[in-house]
C-alpha cells in the first residue's frame, strides 16, 4: 500500500513540474553568460522577488517568462537553482581540507547574499544551519563575511553568525586588517561584540569558555533563524 506521505510528496512535486518553465538569463552578454531553466512554481513558492517579477499582469517578465539578471554570477544562481530542486544538496560534512572549507564558505556566502537579494527566507535559513555546523570546529573566514556584509543590511542574521563565531574563536588579531580593508559595518559589529564580551568577564579568575550557538545541521527543534541576534553576540 502506498503511504499517504509519499502521495503528498508526489503531489507537491507534480504541482511544480506541471508549471511553465522560466528562463533566468544570468550574467553579462558574452562568454560568462548562462541561461538557466526553472519551473515557475518553484521560483514563486520560494522567492518574493520572482513571485512579483513573474506576475503576467504587471511585468513583461511574467508574459515572456524570462528574467534578465545581468549583474549576477551564473555559478551562484546555478547553485541556487540546484538547491530549489535538491534542498539536501549540501551535507554537513565537516572533515574538509582548508581549501575546500574556504571555497565552501565562499560559495555559501555568495548563495546567502543572492537569497537575500531575491527575498528567499527558506534558503537563507538553510545556509545559516550549515554555517552553524561548520563553525562548530572551523573558523568563519573573514573573506566570506565580507561577501555577506556587502550583500546584506544591518541586523542580518548571517552577520550575527559570523560575529559570534569570530568572538568565540578569539580572532581579535584580525581586527586591524578588517578595520583597514573590511566593510565598515563588519568592524563596528565586531568591536561592539568584543566590548560586550569583555564587560561580562570577571575581573579575576579564569575566562569562561564562550558558549556555542545553535545545534547541528538539520537537528534544531526551533526555527533556524531564531538563534542569531546581533544585539546578543557573545
Amino acid at each position: 500500500m502506498v503511504s499517504s506521505k509519499f502521495l503528498t510528496a508526489l503531489s507537491t512535486a507534480t504541482s511544480y513540474i506541471n508549471t511553465p518553465v522560466v528562463t533566468l538569463s544570468v550574467g553579462p552578454d558574452g562568454e560568462h553568460h548562462q541561461d538557466l531553466f526553472v519551473h515557475e512554481a518553484l521560483l514563486i513558492h520560494r522567492s518574493e522577488f520572482f513571485a512579483n517579477a513573474l506576475k503576467p499582469d504587471r511585468f513583461k517578465e511574467g508574459f515572456q517568462r524570462l528574467v534578465s539578471m545581468p549583474e549576477d554570477e551564473p555559478d551562484v544562481v546555478a547553485l541556487y537553482v540546484q538547491l530549489l530542486y535538491r534542498p539536501d544538496l549540501f551535507s554537513a560534512n565537516t572533515s574538509l581540507t582548508k581549501e575546500d572549507l574556504e571555497s565552501t564558505f565562499t560559495a555559501l556566502a555568495e548563495l546567502y547574499a543572492f537569497a537575500e537579494k531575491v527575498m528567499d527566507a527558506t534558503t537563507k535559513g538553510s545556509v545559516l544551519e550549515i554555517f552553524d555546523t561548520l563553525t562548530t570546529n572551523h573558523l568563519f573566514p573573514v573573506e566570506a563575511a565580507q561577501i555577506i556584509y556587502h550583500g546584506t543590511s544591518e541586523g542580518d542574521l548571517a552577520r550575527a553568525a559570523f560575529v559570534q563565531s569570530f568572538v568565540r574563536s578569539g580572532q581579535e588579531h584580525s581586527l586591524d586588517k578588517i578595520r583597514d580593508n573590511g566593510h565598515a559595518d563588519l568592524f563596528r559589529d565586531l568591536a561592539f561584540a568584543l566590548i560586550k564580551r569583555h564587560e561580562k568577564l570577571p575581573s579575576d579568575g579564569p575566562i569562561a569558555r564562550p558558549r556555542k550557538f545553535g545545534g547541528s545541521f538539520g537537528g534544531s527543534s526551533t526555527h533556524p533563524l531564531s538563534k542569531f541576534h546581533l544585539s546578543d553576540s557573545e
